[in-house]
């Protein structure tokens, strides 16, 4: 299968480009000393964000489908 028909392939290639190209930024600026706004997110930062997005889709679809088999019945 090649990269570009895996979407979830690409999708990691792009952050993996992406997280370098920030990281690339930030060193200019530094070695210039200039004042910078980049941020680097970690991968800590990330799984924080997974795990909330996680609970949340639970949260939302069991209410969801609670209501349903409620209003059917």
């Amino acid at each position: 299968m090649a990269l570009k028909d895996d979407p979830e392939k690409d999708f990691i290639q792009h952050y993996i480009s992406e997280q370098r190209r920030v990281e690339q930024l930030i060193a200019e600026a530094e070695a210039k000393g200039v004042s910078h706004n980049y941020v680097k997110i970690t991968k800590e930062d990330i799984m924080h964000q997974l795990v909330s997005f996680y609970f949340a889709g639970i949260d939302t679809t069991s209410h969801l489908l609670a209501f349903a088999l409620y209003a059917l019945a």
